[in-house]
């Protein structure tokens, strides 16, 4: 996945999570030691947090394109993940993109077009052979060839901060119980939203 510029993590959610949540220093280390002297966090950088709101919207199957937003926040300026430490984690955000395209609902992008996405950066130019290309090509929409990858990552992620944020307490152990309780629930599939869900998979199947 090519990575063009920063993703900004623009709106009140993304603020507080970041404020609450993310250690102000940076790697292992130093985040062993802040813990050490009482700063405390459940992240030790904001990629870690976007990649944990990442897989929560992918699991959940929900996107929000743009989260609401304070004058107050909006001056701060938005939060963000430089491009360096995204492309540093390509291949992580190539698995995902892989994992939200090939299933999700939040498109209406045929099969066609989810394979092209999701696989057709896998070949290199090296392997391409005279029309090739357009033989990769047949068939794909143009929507699926101008598709901001990026952009649609961040949609789902935008839907898992604000579920964390749900978890937000003004005691911070309260709050690492919570998310911690969250995400063992989630990954077991028995959240209410997610035993909601497979009720709704259960009734198309019978149906189909």
């Amino acid at each position: 996945m090519e990575i063009r510029s920063d993703i900004a993590l623009k709106g009140d959610a993304w603020a507080k999570a970041i404020d609450e949540l993310v250690s102000k220093t940076r790697g292992d280390r130093m985040w062993a030691a802040s813990i050490e002297n009482g700063d405390s966090k459940f992240f030790d950088t904001q990629w870690a947090l976007f990649k944990v709101c990442l897989a929560i919207g992918i699991l959940y199957d929900h996107r929000i394109e743009e989260l609401p937003k304070t004058a107050e926040v909006e001056e701060e300026g938005s939060r963000s993940i430089p491009r360096n430490m995204v492309a540093t984690h390509a291949a992580d955000m190539n698995y995902f993109f892989n994992a939200a395209i090939l299933t999700t609902n939040m498109t209406s992008l045929n099969e066609t077009d989810r394979l092209y996405l999701a696989f057709s950066e896998e070949i290199t130019e090296e392997e391409m052979e005279g029309e090739d290309i357009n033989v990769i090509r047949h068939g794909v929409s143009e929507e699926a060839l101008k598709f901001d990858k990026v952009g649609f990552l961040i949609g789902f992620a935008n839907y898992g901060v604000t579920k964390i944020c749900e978890q937000i307490d003004h005691n911070i152990n309260v709050t690492m119980e919570n998310i911690s309780e969250f995400l063992i629930m989630s990954y077991q599939g028995e959240t209410p939203e997610l035993r909601k869900m497979r009720e709704v998979e259960d009734i198309l199947e019978d149906e189909f």
